[in-house]
């Protein structure tokens, strides 16, 4: 890119590239890369394009560059074998050290469809399939009202393997779901004879539970039903947990009822109070399964928490299958591409195990 103004930029650039194709080929992985430097974002497109590459690895400092840009042009352009172009962004206004490249490596292998790493099998369960769900608040600045954008559904194994991710970026009504979402994203051919867990981050609207008494019996899960789980990832009043004068250390959980309870989760770097999930699982509705518990629940939100690729260094606090649909939906919300008005079906599209998001 125009970042590349002198030599010695040049040289930072090929090497942080050739670093990270090193650490990708130590995943056991076959590359075959080649550093390209282009003009723009559409020049090194059709570069792609024309190599038959997977994944296309901006080296570029922000200046004009715009990632959010190029990764919305990656959507639209196939790849062999993949849903779409793979993108990676590599600030080259910054050092990376093997740490970093680690890192990035990882995602990178996570935006071709490969699953990095899963938890082990006698944390798995069963064969569940879980699947995570947000709709994001943000003001539109033209006209400075809010709108409510659905975006980061997937479905993955109990062992967080993935099956599928799905990009939506459309605008609903408040935070209800509409019922053609949730019929198209529970898909019958990964779902039946299955126990199938939702997690919501925030509240599921009674419309919603609505539809997904129905979507369960059409989908065929497992008793008809479907585990719907609450995460609350910051409830004002809500007590603290404490180990002496210090908080309580991470996987600490404090059962409130059969059908809520506190958990403490996450990689915390700052001093002071934390914050634990509120959890809350949905019972007594046709739609819900009778027979999850809040313990089963809580412990699947901990080691989920595990398997953020995000970072290889520090634990998310949020289980991925709601922090990834957070991190997508605010990504589509702050674009103009994937929305749709009120109204009008929506548009959504299957990534297959490609983790976009990250």
């Amino acid at each position: 890119m125009d970042e590349y103004g002198s030599e010695k930029r040049r040289k930072q650039a090929e090497d942080t590239f050739y670093g990270m194709v090193k650490m990708m080929q130590n995943l056991h992985l076959k590359v075959n890369a080649r550093f390209f430097g282009a003009q723009s974002i559409a020049a090194a497109l059709d570069h792609a394009k024309g190599e038959g590459a997977q994944l296309v690895v901006f080296l570029a400092g922000r200046g004009n560059f715009s990632y959010e840009d190029a990764k919305h042009r990656c959507f639209r352009q196939p790849a062999p074998g993949l849903v779409h172009v793979a993108s990676q962004w590599v600030n080259v206004l910054r050092e990376h050290n093997d740490f970093a490249l680690r890192n990035i490596a990882m995602q990178a292998c996570a935006k071709l469809g490969h699953t990095p790493f899963v938890l082990e099998n006698s944390q798995a369960r069963g064969e569940a399939i879980l699947c995570g769900v947000d709709v994001c608040h943000m003001r539109n600045h033209r006209t400075w009202k809010m709108e409510h954008v659905l975006a980061g559904v997937r479905l993955m194994s109990r062992n967080g393997e993935l099956f599928d991710g799905w990009l939506c970026g459309n605008k609903v009504e408040g935070e209800t779901i509409p019922a053609a979402v949730w019929k198209m994203i529970l898909p019958k051919r990964l779902c039946q004879g299955r126990e199938v867990i939702v997690h919501r981050d925030g509240r599921f609207t009674e419309r919603e539970k609505g539809f997904l008494a129905q979507v369960a019996s059409e989908m065929g899960a497992k008793d008809g039903k479907l585990g719907l789980v609450e995460i609350v990832k910051y409830a004002d009043g809500s007590p603290r947990l404490y180990n002496g004068s210090e908080n309580a250390p991470p996987g600490s959980f404090l059962r409130l009822s059969d059908t809520e309870g506190l958990l403490v989760a996450g990689t915390c770097y700052v001093k002071g109070t934390r914050n634990p999930l509120l959890v809350r699982l949905v019972k007594d509705h046709p739609a819900a399964a009778e027979n999850l518990s809040i313990e089963t629940v809580v412990r699947d939100i901990f080691h989920l928490g595990h398997l953020s690729y995000a970072t290889l260094y520090a634990n998310t606090k949020l289980p991925i299958t709601a922090s990834t649909a957070h991190k997508a939906a605010y990504f589509h919300a702050s674009t103009k591409s994937h929305q749709t008005p009120h109204g009008e079906q929506p548009s959504i599209i299957s990534q297959g195990r490609q983790q976009y998001w990250l």
